[in-house]
């Protein structure tokens, strides 16, 4: 086909169809530019909401730690207070269980006079004074002591009686005697700890 047309109208004519085509554009880019910035904006507040309920929820978690922190403390107190005491209850010495094992392992016809036992004397020698009907019952004493596992060198330091002028006894236990021992740390753990 031959284009009649002067050149200056192709010129113009090549330049309305260049301006329409940059029109098409620019109002594309117009576009898409709007669609971004409407994009963004609806992005923006949706992370603004969520930065809101973010914030809300830091506080909360923030004033339930706090109170959590409270009873973290009491709960590692009332632990301490409760190692305190099995520290405690693990030191207790049951004296029942101790007196009960003088009871068993003493021979009949003799008593106990004098008797101090505690933690401090386990281990290192004491002495206990007796009372015994005759003096064969103080070796007894002293043999029964020696036998038993809770008790260790066992002595007998004086031996006495007691009489009247007459010679008679005055005391239905005229015998009395002294006795080294040594009470060993089993005897401590006799009927567990209570």
């Amino acid at each position: 086909m031959i284009s009649l047309l002067p050149p200056n109208a192709k010129k113009e004519l090549a330049a309305a169809r260049a301006n329409v085509l940059l029109l098409r554009y620019l109002f594309l880019t117009i576009g898409v530019i709007a669609f971004l910035c409407i994009e963004m904006a609806v992005v923006y507040f949706f992370f603004a909401q969520q930065r809101e309920a973010n914030d809300t929820a830091i506080a909360s978690n923030q004033r339930d730690s706090k109170e959590l922190e409270a009873v973290k403390n009491q709960a590692n107190a009332f632990n301490n207070d409760l190692k305190i005491a099995e520290t405690i209850l693990s030191k207790q010495v049951s004296y029942t269980s101790i007196i009960k094992e003088f009871a068993n392992t003493m021979p009949p016809n003799t008593t106990i006079n004098q008797l101090s036992i505690n933690p401090a004397t386990i281990g290192k020698p004491t002495t206990m004074a007796i009372k015994a009907k005759k003096a064969t019952d103080v070796l007894a004493f002293k043999d029964a002591f020696s036998n038993s596992q809770y008790f260790e060198n066992v002595s007998i330091q004086n031996i006495g009686s007691q009489t009247g002028a007459d010679g008679t006894s005055v005391d239905t236990y005229p015998f009395t005697a002294t006795i080294n021992i040594t009470f060993k740390q089993s005897l401590l753990t006799l009927g567990g700890n209570s």
